[in-house]
């Protein structure tokens, strides 16, 4: 590849410069599920982007002033123009790695201040991803255990307001049951929450209003 590059190119550094980019730029996704490895990428792949910026505009100008015009110059400056564009559409690389996970039985979000996002979504075999985007991306993967309306949460590994104590409760403030929300608590202990909006869920495979239903009758029987 980089002979083809070369013969139509002709600058050796920048060939590898623009290769090293685009395959970080790919797997970037991946990065996700290692907890600071994507910032520092992403970090990597921003300051790429300013480069090229710069080489760009003295691509062009070189090929301006010099006498023999050396067309592989207006070649890599439109290469390199067309990565920065697509990076700027595409800043989490081309391949959504997220397209190769399970299913999604149910997905749950909260977004913060700044735009910060949590979002969990509930898989097959109890399994569960914990998505953070606050200034970074991180996944965090692990285990829930659903009994009527509270879930329990068993992270793999630590992560921000998950640990092995924390548990959530479904609740619907709607009497058709058409809106849900997750009260997700760090904690037994803990008194606040974070309310999660339950965006989807499939009735097939978590049926929420069954569950609430279990959850009221169980309170009736014990009222009884």
């Amino acid at each position: 590849m980089l002979k083809v590059l070369k013969k139509y190119f002709g600058n050796r550094y920048l060939n590898v410069l623009i290769i090293s980019f685009i395959v970080v730029w790919t797997f970037i996704g991946l990065a996700s599920y290692i907890e600071h490895l994507f910032s520092i990428l992403m970090l990597l792949t921003a300051g790429c982007w300013f480069l090229f910026l710069i080489i760009v505009i003295t691509q062009i100008i070189y090929f301006i002033l010099e006498k023999s015009r050396q067309f592989w110059r207006l070649r890599y400056a439109g290469v390199i123009s067309v990565l920065m564009f697509l990076f700027l559409l595409y800043p989490l690389g081309l391949i959504n790695w997220e397209w190769f996970e399970q299913e999604d039985y149910l997905v749950a979000q909260y977004e913060g201040t700044a735009n910060c996002q949590n979002i969990i979504r509930l898989k097959p075999a109890q399994r569960y991803t914990y998505t953070s985007i606050c200034f970074g991306r991180n996944i965090y993967i692990g285990t829930y255990l659903i009994n009527q309306d509270t879930i329990h949460f068993f992270p793999s590994s630590p992560a921000p307001y998950l640990t092995q104590n924390t548990y959530g409760i479904f609740s619907s403030s709607d009497k058709q049951q058409r809106y849900f929300t997750l009260s997700l608590f760090e904690s037994y202990s803990s008194k606040r929450n974070i309310g999660m909006s339950v965006v989807e869920f499939d009735t097939t495979k978590i049926n929420l209003r069954e569950q609430l239903s279990l959850k009221v009758q169980g309170d009736e029987k014990g009222r009884e």
